[in-house]
């Protein structure tokens, strides 16, 4: 049975991917998946709302759940979590894995001490025969070009760009008529006010996004002509930021709107919204109505001045927004203004509506996107005691394998030469 395993009560890119995954699933196949969440998860309160019948284990931070996991699963990796791994090898339950590749540095958190440091020789030759493995064995897959090139760079591996290793994003589609207009023959008539959104989580990553809107909603002298809505789950900490950074600016107006999702959400942006800037599966959320839609970039600083935006349909490789650090920024694509004036004129406005709806159907359908999925679960022959021996897990149990991986980073002997304990 698919198994996923990511615990969240609030709503969320990779949420959202489970969710329209199980829906696809159980709607169109009559396959039914098992689920670890919390008792109120988000996932698991949507298909219980949408009478989706699934397998339901409570999460827990002692790990009893794994007593509903079989050895004839299939776990939906997202990252590797080496206590749950290892506590699955100690109880002999051995199922089939595949690991998508939803956080494209994730991989690079694989085998550091803590998360944070690296025992260099060790890091560099056990993560890369982790990911030789999975390839070998077809159980790696990409949302995007940025997790192959990440890893490429990290980790001297080539990876081929084929369709076979991407498991892109997908949205659930949208039929005509489903919802209170056809945003995509809602003109926008010049002048008038345009009404832009930012949906994203509080995180800082995506915080620093929005502030780096607003600066530009204000350099532009636009703050009189936007409304700006920001859908969140946490709206306090924005206006924190907000305020902090421009204490003596003229600001658009600001309206925020949180918790929305599903069809509220939907209903929402066609009614309200006449341009869509997010990042992630909030940028599908808008282009599958037909509203016109900017991708933006990941960020723990402010974007530079001379930071570019792309249109959502002028993106590859289902590239839906990096994580970008000081010194590596988007250079290419349109200036805000651009945008703007591209948003502010009826026929440009319809053109660029109708490009972003077209590459979301054909990039990022619920459909094409489950048939690629169950093809993956189908073609993995990774199982979780292949990935043991590469991974490095700290904790009192786990420690005679640690001081091991200790020794053999400082002899630089390959870890696959030894036999771990």
């Amino acid at each position: 049975m698919i198994t996923f395993i990511f615990p969240e009560k609030h709503v969320g890119g990779v949420q959202n991917l489970i969710l329209n995954l199980t829906r696809q699933l159980y709607h169109e196949y009559s396959i039914r998946v098992k689920i670890v969440d919390y008792v109120d998860g988000y996932v698991v309160k949507k298909l219980e709302e949408d009478k989706v019948d699934f397998v339901f284990a409570e999460y827990d931070l002692v790990f009893k759940f794994i007593a509903f996991i079989k050895n004839e699963d299939t776990i939906i990796l997202t990252g590797f979590n080496k206590r749950l791994l290892y506590k699955l090898k100690r109880q002999n339950i051995n199922p089939k894995f595949i690991f998508w590749n939803v956080f494209p540095s994730a991989i690079g958190r694989i085998n550091m001490l803590y998360g944070f440091f690296k025992l260099p020789y060790y890091y560099l030759n056990s993560t890369s025969l982790l990911l030789k493995m999975v390839i070998k064995k077809k159980a790696l897959y990409f949302m995007s070009r940025n997790g192959i090139d990440f890893v490429s760079k990290t980790f001297d591996i080539s990876i081929e760009s084929q369709d076979g290793i991407f498991l892109p994003v997908p949205i659930q589609d949208i039929q005509p008529g489903s919802f209170s207009q056809d945003h995509s023959t809602a003109l926008v008539k010049e002048s008038a006010q345009i009404c832009i959104s930012y949906i994203g989580r509080s995180d800082i990553w995506k915080v620093m996004p929005l502030l780096s809107i607003i600066r530009d909603i204000i350099y532009c002298e636009k703050t009189d002509n936007v409304t700006l809505y920001i859908i969140t789950n946490e709206s306090h900490i924005f206006i924190n930021y907000i305020n902090k950074y421009f204490m003596n600016d003229n600001l658009p107006k600001i309206i925020y709107c949180t918790d929305l999702a599903g069809e509220v959400l939907s209903n929402f942006l066609v009614d309200n919204i006449d341009l869509n800037i997010s990042m992630g599966t909030a940028a599908l959320e808008s282009s599958v109505l037909g509203i016109p839609t900017i991708l933006v970039d990941a960020s723990h600083n402010i974007y530079p001045n001379s930071y570019k935006y792309r249109w959502l349909y002028e993106c590859k490789y289902y590239d839906l927004g990096n994580l970008l650090f000081k010194g590596d920024f988007n250079h290419t694509g349109h200036s805000f203004i651009e945008i703007y004036d591209a948003t502010s004129d009826p026929r440009r406005n319809k053109i660029i509506a109708e490009k972003c709806y077209e590459y979301t159907i054909c990039n990022h359908s619920i459909k094409g996107v489950t048939k690629i999925f169950i093809e993956a679960v189908k073609n993995t022959s990774a199982k979780i005691d292949d990935a043991i021996p590469y991974l490095l897990y700290f904790d009192i149990i786990g420690l005679a394998s640690e001081i091991q991986s200790v020794f053999l980073s400082l002899l630089k002997i390959p870890i696959d030469k030894i036999k771990k304990f």
